[in-house]
């Protein structure tokens, strides 16, 4: 871990934000996490719409968890 100042970030998903602790020089993958996120959800609630939204971000990160352990 860096010895850089943490910042506070607010993550948005799904209209709801969610403050986390990031290095200065992790905003901009904190912006395209939250971008892919808000993406993927998108995508997911368009395929099976009238889901919960709580649903629907699971099987947000689910997917995401499945692409990781692939890459």
């Amino acid at each position: 871990m860096s010895s850089d100042p943490m910042i506070r970030f607010e993550l948005k998903i799904l209209n709801r934000v969610y403050p986390i602790l990031i290095n200065q020089n992790e905003r901009d993958i904190a912006i395209e996490i939250e971008k892919d996120i808000n993406e993927q959800v998108s995508e997911i609630q368009k395929k099976y719409a009238g889901q919960d939204l709580v649903d629907v971000l699971a099987m947000a990160f689910i997917s995401k968890a499945f692409d990781n352990k692939k890459a």
